[in-house]
């Protein structure tokens, strides 16, 4: 009972306002490294694409209800640790692409986040002080923080130079339906949206069947119930076929 006690808070700690799921993006294993990547909406992509990895990792260990508490501890040191790396990387790209007075507020910036994170392990860990339970109460606050800073800083490289060509910016699927889970809409960056089918076999590039211009000039897109909603300024649909789980929604001009 204390086990199932303390994977649901956890999962409280990691999931309660945290920020919003990065698109599923397939790992490939011969993925190239960060050295070889040159502009920067590719680098933003790249950075995107281990966030979610990392995600993935992370949500697969805490729905594993057969990991004894040690086990836990040890795997959410292990998460926390990628978080930590991502960040440090994504820091890194930004103090050598950034102007010196950009990157000096970052700098500040970051040292006041530090110190805000640390504060919130503190006083977590005080929470479970002395018990079997703290090493993961402090490592999935700090997995908090670290997280959201991640896609904060990956969002800055959207203003960087070379970031014309658009990217992902978020993906959903329609919920509710048979089939739901092998259709995608993709919004990019510059508004062009896509829905994105897969044979079933898997979610490669050679498992689409379908990668179709849904809308240009979206805003945003989200699923509610069996309804995937796109809204935006100027939306021109070019969808031809009727799609009954997706609907289109303008707003008004501002």
């Amino acid at each position: 009972m204390k086990k199932i006690v303390c994977m649901l808070l956890l999962a409280s700690l990691c999931f309660t306002g945290c920020f919003e799921k990065v698109e599923d993006v397939p790992q490939d294993n011969n993925e190239p490294t960060v050295e070889t990547i040159k502009s920067s909406n590719e680098k933003q992509q790249y950075f995107l694409d281990k966030l979610n990895e990392i995600k993935n990792k992370e949500d697969a260990i805490y729905s594993d209800y057969s990991l004894s508490q040690v086990e836990i501890n040890a795997s959410s040191e292990d998460i926390l640790k990628d978080y930590d790396n991502l960040l440090n990387d994504v820091y890194a790209y930004l103090k050598e692409n950034m102007s010196k007075a950009e990157f000096e507020k970052l700098r500040q910036d970051e040292l006041k986040w530090i110190a805000e994170k640390e504060k919130a392990i503190e006083e977590e860990g005080k929470l479970w002080e002395g018990g079997s339970g703290e090493a993961m109460a402090r490592n999935a606050m700090g997995t908090r923080y670290t997280s959201r800073r991640c896609k904060y800083l990956i969002g800055l490289l959207k203003d960087l130079k070379y970031s014309d060509a658009p990217y992902v910016v978020d993906t959903v699927s329609p919920t509710g339906f048979a089939g739901s889970s092998l259709n995608q809409i993709k919004l990019f960056s510059n508004g062009d949206t896509y829905w994105i089918q897969y044979d079933g076999a898997g979610f490669e590039e050679e498992n689409i069947i379908k990668n179709e211009l849904v809308a240009k000039n979206a805003e945003d897109v989200t699923a509610d119930e069996e309804t995937v909603l796109l809204t935006g300024v100027n939306i021109e649909k070019v969808l031809e076929e009727e799609v009954p789980w997706l609907s289109i929604s303008k707003t008004e001009e501002h």
